[in-house]
C-alpha cells in the first residue's frame, strides 16, 4: 500500500512572513511516503515524524548560517508550523503520541485505536512491567 503526505509551505506564517520573492512564487511541496512503516510502532512513528521534520525544513528553507536572525526566525516558525500540521493530518494516535512526547500509550485493537493510561509514564495510573519500553518490562507468556 503507497501512503503519502504533500507538505506545502502554505501556511499562514509561511507566507506572511516570507521574503517578498518567495511570496511571489509558487509555494515548495514535498511528498513524504510512509506507506513502507509500521505506525503502530515506535520506530515507525519516529522514523515518519523524521521524515516530515526533514521535509518541512525544506519546504521553509534551510537556517545554514547565513540567512538574517529575522529570516532564521520565519524559517523555523514556518518549519514548526508545517511539521504541526503534517503529524495531525495523518491523523495516527501512535504518531501523534510519539510527536507530543507522551511514549506509546495508545493500542491498536482492530482498527480502534485507544488510550491506555497504564503505558503513559505522565499518567499516574502508569505500570512499568506493561511497557515494552521499561526496563521494568515483563513479557507475556
Amino acid at each position: 500500500m503507497s501512503r503519502s503526505l504533500h507538505l506545502a509551505i502554505a501556511t499562514a506564517i509561511g507566507l506572511a512572513f516570507a521574503a517578498p520573492a518567495l511570496a511571489q512564487s509558487q509555494p515548495e511541496e514535498r511528498v513524504v511516503t510512509y506507506g513502507d512503516l509500521n505506525l503502530n510502532s515506535r520506530a515507525g512513528a519516529d522514523a515518519l515524524i523524521s521524515r516530515i521534520d526533514n521535509a518541512a525544513e525544506q519546504v521553509c528553507g534551510v537556517n545554514d548560517g547565513r540567512t538574517s536572525v529575522r529570516q532564521s526566525q520565519i524559517n523555523r516558525a514556518c518549519e514548526q508550523e508545517t511539521t504541526d500540521n503534517g503529524v495531525y493530518d495523518i491523523g495516527h494516535p501512535v504518531v501523534i503520541a510519539r510527536y507530543e512526547g507522551s511514549g506509546y500509550a495508545t493500542i491498536e485493537e482492530g482498527d480502534a485505536p485507544y488510550y491506555d493510561p497504564r503505558l503513559d509514564p505522565t499518567s499516574p495510573q502508569y505500570d512499568a512491567t506493561l511497557d515494552p519500553a521499561s526496563p521494568y518490562y515483563i513479557p507475556p507468556k
